[in-house]
């Protein structure tokens, strides 16, 4: 993990990144014996949301791996409904790694990601497989086979894609939430 990646989560959440294993839940062992320690969490008031190590390209680059980074991140279950009108269960949490879609998101930026969200119905940022590598682009479908790939920043161009031609391309869901 990159060191801005941690001064922003920092900056978010008011500890580091690496206090993560011992503030969130690891296992169900853990958690009950936590529970004893200081009470129970409140399922019906909290719930969780997985911080997933997939490095999000914006740009070229390739890395995948799509592994669940030790914890869950503990949210208010009220505000996923009242502000990203989401469930929990569709959410997962990312790091954007390039420049490419800024000043909408700044590298390091953290992004809460709807995985219900599978197929573009309408234009906006989604997080989508290409081969190896994941990408993060504004995608504006221009008709039923064929989209437009948008990096926000000027410095990147726009790709226009035949979906037929391209059938190594997956959704993997919409971003909802950038901090």
């Amino acid at each position: 993990i990159s060191i801005k990646f941690k001064k922003g989560f920092q900056s978010a959440f008011g500890f580091a990144v690496e206090e993560l294993p011992h503030r969130m839940q690891t296992s169900p062992e853990d958690h009950s014996a936590r529970e004893q320690d200081r009470g129970s969490i409140d399922n019906t008031t909290y719930c969780k949301i997985p911080l997933i190590d997939i490095k999000a390209s914006s740009g070229h680059e390739t890395f995948v791996n799509d592994k669940k980074i030790g914890a869950d991140l503990m949210f208010r279950r009220d505000w996923i409904q009242r502000e990203l009108r989401s469930e929990p269960g569709n959410l997962f949490i990312l790091s954007a790694e390039s420049d490419s879609m800024e000043p909408t998101i700044n590298h390091d930026a953290l992004l809460i990601v709807d995985k219900s969200i599978d197929r573009i119905i309408t234009e906006g940022i989604y997080i989508l497989r290409r081969g190896d590598t994941i990408l993060i682009k504004r995608i504006r479908k221009l008709s039923e086979d064929t989209i437009e790939l948008i990096s926000d920043n000027p410095a990147y161009g726009k790709e226009t894609i035949k979906l037929n031609n391209q059938p190594e391309i997956t959704i993997l869901g919409k971003v909802i939430y950038i901090w």
